[in-house]
């Protein structure tokens, strides 16, 4: 009742399709989680019949994140990122979003090579699913993968059609500030989806820049260069917001902050 509810915000809100994030599974692997204890394949069919009660669909979902060395049980990851893969295909969605590895600890090459082996796995699992796959660029945080020419070699290498990007606009901001248009561009039709919040371009030692995953128009970033360079690669996905701290609000500010949300993505997606 509580998700229906919840769901029901949503879609009153204008939403149609909202994302199933379940990256929170790297933080900790909890067998009495939703989907941690056995009746996980249960609760996803229950999951999407709420969301059809509720006229929401999935376009795109994160998945698992693919952290061996962030949760040191290789076979713990394999069984998340396996279930993870299989509720985006019951769910129906088109799209599930991983990071590669970007370990500041390990040297590029060692990032590519673990990547490479990772995301050839991780296509057949997709594949099998019936859901495509998206890799996704990362914050600049002294590591790998931080730059449009990172992600598009890994898409480029396999070069099969249901391999894609996800271009996260918060970490491209860290890296290019506001000319990260030119990169959408140089990513071009490869983006099929996109993770939309703002930045503050603000530098915090040790890091060099935060990712701050604000509400669009509450930061630095320009939206209208933005929406003009997806425009040009041809962008048919959805306009996805991936924001932080909004959760943490009481109930009736949630429910206008995601009225806001609507509001600023659906300007983005078809006023600008």
């Amino acid at each position: 009742e509580m998700i229906d509810a919840d769901l029901q915000i949503y879609s009153d809100a204008g939403f149609k399709y909202i994302d199933a994030d379940l990256s929170y599974m790297t933080s900790g692997w909890d067998k009495n989680s939703p989907i941690g204890n056995e009746n996980w394949e249960r609760t996803a069919y229950d999951f999407k019949e709420c969301a059809a009660r509720n006229s929401i669909s999935f376009y795109q979902m994160h998945g698992a994140m693919f952290d061996y060395f962030a949760i040191k049980e290789p076979n713990i990851s394999d069984e998340l990122t396996k279930k993870s893969v299989k509720i985006a295909g019951i769910l129906g969605t088109k799209y599930i979003v991983f990071h590669p590895h970007y370990f500041r600890e390990f040297t590029a090459k060692e990032n590519i090579k673990k990547t490479l082996f990772d995301f050839e796995r991780l296509l057949k699992w997709t594949s099998d699913a019936g859901v495509g796959l998206l890799i996704e660029n990362m914050p600049n945080w002294g590591n790998h993968f931080n730059k449009a020419e990172d992600i598009i070699e890994i898409v480029d290498y396999f070069n099969v059609r249901n391999l894609g990007i996800c271009w996260d606009t918060s970490h491209a901001a860290m890296e290019y500030k506001n000319e990260q248009d030119k990169e959408i561009l140089k990513a071009g039709n490869r983006i099929k989806a996109v993770h939309m919040s703002d930045n503050l371009f603000r530098t915090q030692p040790p890091r060099s820049f935060t990712d701050d995953h604000m509400m669009p128009f509450e930061g630095y970033i320009d939206w209208k260069k933005i929406k003009k360079a997806l425009v040009k690669i041809g962008y048919e996905g959805t306009y996805n917001l991936e924001l932080l701290n909004y959760s943490a609000m009481p109930k009736k500010a949630q429910k206008l902050s995601i009225q806001l949300a609507y509001t600023v993505a659906d300007y983005i997606a078809n006023g600008l």
